[in-house]
């Protein structure tokens, strides 16, 4: 579903850009020209918005709702989940560097999800005139290349046990929705998922996802307080099993 951002609407999209990472001190005329010439489009749960290896003439900024970002490997199986973006994220937007503009993940939204279409002529604009959307989207780059050395690792060690793929889910949930508190001494993790969409994201059966979390509670790592909330006093414990790979 495709809508034009009407006037009521205008406030909520500015600050919600001005919050988010890829807009991070654009002017207020920059922003204005995103909003005027982008689309709001809205896509229901478990909508592929697109896939890896196509072209695209346009990038993301993501309102409301998540999405789950997909990679899929050589063997073309087991594609793994290896993040999930939220309300200020952008996503699509290295790929318009690239001069064939294809795609390297796919993108999937968790459940319904508002996005701001941003046309390719607006991010040329933006690249050609913004210094700072430049160092964002540099920054951008570089930490998505860190993290691919992340899921290098994963990789290795999910062929190994299937445990290191729910340890890797928490891992992603902390980093999203807790990353404030990683040298805290115990996490408090509030997310809006159930147990069967945590289990997708470890790429496997609700139950065995089930199974694998019980042990992780009966080991100290994590405890549930109620649905969708876990303290994790052992953060530690978790990065521990990705060293060293």
């Amino acid at each position: 579903m495709v809508k034009k951002i009407d006037k009521m609407t205008k406030d909520e999209v500015s600050e919600i850009l001005l919050k988010s990472r890829i807009c991070k001190n654009l002017d207020k005329q920059h922003i204005e020209n995103i909003i005027a010439k982008s689309n709001l489009v809205v896509y229901k749960k478990n909508i592929t918005i697109f896939e890896e290896r196509q072209c695209g003439s346009f990038f993301f900024i993501i309102l409301s709702g998540y999405v789950k970002v997909i990679k899929r490997y050589s063997d073309g199986k087991n594609p793994l989940i290896i993040s999930i973006l939220g309300m200020g994220d952008s996503f699509g937007e290295i790929a318009l560097l690239n001069e064939n503009k294809e795609r390297s993940l796919t993108i999937v939204s968790i459940h319904e999800v508002s996005l701001l279409k941003v046309d390719h002529s607006v991010f040329e604009n933006l690249y050609n005139s913004s210094m700072a959307f430049v160092k964002n989207l540099l920054q951008i780059a570089l930490e998505r290349l860190k993290h691919s050395n992340e899921q290098t690792k994963y990789i290795l060690l999910s062929a190994k046990d299937a445990k290191f793929r729910v340890y890797f889910v928490f891992k992603m949930l902390i980093k999203k929705f807790a990353s404030d508190q990683i040298d805290n001494e115990i996490i408090d993790l509030i997310i809006p998922f159930n147990n069967s969409e945590l289990a997708t994201f470890a790429c496997m059966l609700k139950s065995n996802f089930s199974r694998l979390k019980l042990k992780m509670i009966e080991e100290g790592v994590i405890f549930e307080l109620e649905k969708g909330h876990y303290q994790i006093p052992r953060y530690d414990q978790i990065m521990k099993l990705f060293e060293g790979v």
